[in-house]
Formats: structure tokens, C-alpha cells, sequence
């Protein structure tokens, strides 16, 4: 379980527990938010990850796990698409 601490209907800050299903939700929209600052299309990083792009919507969407291998080439790709960007 991963703890975060969140607002409740009052404002106040409290510490609430992240079930799996929401820790791999949340390391989805982390690659998501990663791979648009970067600049690609979910089609693109696939293809260059050598994955199928419905795989890598499920990923993003929290439905897949990622193993580390395939997690370790999506970072790379957005690593080295966004350094691309920035130097353009």
C-alpha cells in the first residue's frame, strides 16, 4: 500500500492509502504527462519501444503492468525525445 495525502470535502489535508490498482494508475498518468512534455504521440513511443500501442494505453491507463524492462526503454525514448526537443 502507498500512502498520500489528500484533501477531504473540508480542505483539510489527511493521509489515505493508494490501493495497487491506483499506484499503477498513477505511474500511468506519470508516463502519459512524461511522453506529452516530450512531445510524441502514444502511437510514436510504442513503435519506438517495440511495443503495441494498445499496450501502452493500458500502461498509462493503470489496466497493465509495465515490467522494468519495457519501463526502462519507455523512460529512455522520452529521455532522449524530449532532449531532442529542447535543443531545437
Amino acid at each position: 500500500m502507498f500512502i498520500v495525502a489528500r484533501k477531504n470535502s473540508l480542505g483539510k489535508r489527511k493521509m489515505s492509502g493508494l490501493g495497487i490498482r491506483e499506484a499503477k494508475s498513477s505511474q500511468g498518468l506519470e508516463l502519459k504527462i512524461a511522453r506529452l512534455r516530450a512531445g510524441l504521440k502514444q502511437y510514436q513511443l510504442a513503435s519506438e519501444v517495440g511495443i503495441a500501442s494498445t499496450q501502452l494505453s493500458e500502461i498509462e491507463t493503470g489496466r497493465r503492468e509495465v515490467s522494468p524492462e519495457v519501463l526502462e526503454r519507455i523512460l529512455g525514448v522520452i529521455k532522449s525525445n524530449k532532449e531532442a526537443e529542447e535543443q531545437t
